[in-house]
Order: C-alpha cells, then structure tokens, then sequence
C-alpha cells in the first residue's frame, strides 16, 4: 500500500501547485469537465488526505491483529508514535525557517500575479527560531495556524497523532472483543462529520483482511467493481461531479467528507483484496515513491514557494501566463521527488530509529 500513499502524496503536490500558479483554470470548461470525473484525482489533495488517514488506520492496526502480543503492540506503538511523527516535521521547519531567514521565499509575489487567495495566506509572518522549534515540537500538533505555519501542508499532522491514539484506544478496549463490531459501528456514528473516521475504518479494514477469509483473493471483476465506485466516491464534491448527477447537490462539507472516506476505504479494500489490481503498485519506481512519500507532503511547499515560484515570475514576463503555469506546475513537482529523495536520509531513517531507541529505553524502564 505504499505506492497508494507514493500516489496521493504526488496529487496533493499537484493539487498545491495548480493553487498557487494556475487557480484561473478553474473556470476553463475542459478542466471542468475533467474535474467532475475521477480523473480529478490526480490532482486533488482533499482526496489524497482521505487515502492518508484510512491507510493510516489499516497500517497503525494490522500489527495489533497479526501480533501475538497485542498488549505490547499497543503499547510500543503508542510511545513510538509521537518521535515517529515530530523528527521529520522539526527538521522541514528548521530548513523553511533558514529558507524564509535568507528571504528565498517567492510565493507571495506568485500570489499578487495569479489573484491566488489561497496562496497568499502563507510564508508572510515574522520567523524567530525559537518560534520554529516550538511549532516543530508542539504548535503543529497542538495549536496550529495556517498563518504562522513553517509547514504548510502540516495541517494534518494533529488529525494524525490524535487519529493514531484513537486506533490505539479502539484496538486497546475492543481489539480482541467479540463484539467489536458494534463498537465500530458506534465510532462511525460519533465520528462521521470528522476526519477522524478514515482511522476507525481503516482498523475494521485491517480486522476484515486479517481476521475474515471473506475478504481475501477478490476475484477480478469484484476488484475492478469495487475500485470503480470507490473512486466516484472518493471524486466526489458536493457540487458537480457523477454522484451529484445522480443523487444531487451535497452542500453539507462534512457530508462530502464522509462520503470521500467510504471512496478511500474501497478503493484500499479493492488494492488490497485484488492481486490483479495490486500487481501493478508492486513496480520499484513506485514502491520508491511510496517510501519518500512523507518527505515529499512535507517538503514540496518549500520547493512550490522558492524554486517553482522563481520559475513562475521568470517565465511570466516572456510568454503567456499558462505556459508559466503548467512549467512550474511540472518543475515543482519533478524538483519535489529530488528533494524528497535527498531529506529521506536526513528526515525518515533518523526518526524511525529514534521512535525505535524511545520506544525500547521506555520499555525496559518499565519492566526493571
């Protein structure tokens, strides 16, 4: 399932930067028409963020139902994921700070050409350095705002940690009950209108494909059924696509959402239950992408802000403003899998293994 999260890390790459340097193509019929499809998933980070945090679910759970020892699972898992999560957002905030220090940062100049509204909200506050260390550590979990943000797409980052304990929770108090399914049931009704329901069906995901023979070895045509509508509810908007073609306009945000995750949750049932689907995933150059997929959410707005924005203000000036749009659309992108290549050393393995050594240090002090 890496080369899924590879996938929706790259859309939201690619959603970010038709933002900030091609919001007008909004009202161009073709891309319209485009939008109302799935196709429009290539490019939509809302999306992507769904596929996040059900991923999250069934991969945080799957060693809970494949352990023997549940007890440990959980509880090792639980000190581990705090350091797991904080060592590559601290250090992306350390490079944005330096970045925004020397004043490399173009995007607000992008913003005044392209009339972006959304773009214009970031990188334009004062950095102290202590100000950067203090939302690396804790203002991106705990008291974040998009204004003041040195990681920008970090956003997500409190829905995931808060999203990890409740998967821990869940498996603590139900994981081994046999009548968890209930309690599952109840979790989505609670938790329907927040983001926090990818996770609880990301666990029942997890609990069906280990625990439940029904879901092993879809045949091919089930796959391609299941993955078919799992993208038109994924694609959905609320506003004008092929679901809304046939049930009508959903102007309740919240509703969308829900109706995004059910889209994430059978397009994974799908990949996972459908070697004829998965094969195709299981390619290096995808697998690569799934592995730096972290680095790239996190580090692409860098890139989209310094390098793509030069790029943008550069090109605007000899040719047409679509052309701009669509080369630094593309070197944002391509230049993002490089960096996100380069800071992988420096931002994954440090923190895999720091969230290890805590995770074991705290374990033995436990136990002497």
């Amino acid at each position: 399932m890496d080369s899924v999260r590879g996938g929706a890390a790259v859309a939201v790459v690619l959603g970010h930067s038709i933002l900030a340097f091609w919001p007008g193509i909004g009202r161009n019929q073709y891309f319209n028409m485009f939008s109302s499809s799935p196709l429009s998933l290539i490019w939509n980070g809302s999306s992507a963020v769904c596929i996040f945090f059900v991923l999250s679910g069934v991969v945080l759970s799957a060693g809970y139902f494949s352990s023997s020892r549940n007890d440990y699972y959980i509880e090792i898992s639980a000190i581990r994921r705090y350091p797991r999560l904080v060592v590559p957002i601290l250090i992306t905030t350390i490079i944005s700070y330096f970045i925004m220090k020397f004043q490399l940062i173009n995007s607000i100049d992008v913003a005044n050409i392209t009339n972006s509204k959304w773009l214009v909200r970031y990188y334009n506050f004062d950095q102290k350095f202590i100000d950067s260390i203090k939302f690396g550590f804790y203002d991106v979990f705990f008291s974040y705002k998009p204004t003041t943000s040195y990681v920008p797409p970090a956003w997500t980052m409190k829905i995931e940690l808060y999203g990890s304990f409740i998967v821990f929770s869940v498996l603590a108090i139900f994981g081994r009950s046999r009548t968890r399914v209930i309690a599952y049931c109840a979790l989505i009704v609670l938790m329907w209108d927040t983001f926090y329901v990818g996770f609880v069906f990301g666990v029942i995901i997890s609990d069906c494909f280990l625990n439940g023979k029904v879901w092993r070895g879809f045949k091919m045509y089930y796959g391609f059924g299941v993955l078919f509508l799992g993208l038109i509810l994924l694609s959905h908007t609320g506003r004008s696509d092929w679901l809304t073609s046939l049930v009508g306009r959903v102007d309740n945000k919240h509703l969308s959402d829900f109706i995004n995750m059910i889209g994430a949750s059978l397009v994974i049932i799908a990949l996972m239950g459908c070697n004829e689907l998965r094969r195709p995933l299981e390619i290096s150059a995808l697998k690569w992408l799934g592995k730096v997929s972290f680095p790239l959410y996190l580090v692409h707005f860098v890139v989209l802000s310094t390098l793509g924005a030069w790029v943008y203000l550069f090109l605007v000036k000899n040719g047409p403003s679509d052309m701009a749009s669509l080369i630094s659309i593309a070197v944002t992108l391509i230049v993002s899998l490089i960096a996100a290549g380069v800071v992988y050393p420096i931002t994954e393995r440090p923190a895999l293994f720091i969230s290890r050594e805590i995770g074991k240090f705290l374990m033995r002090q436990k136990i002497s």
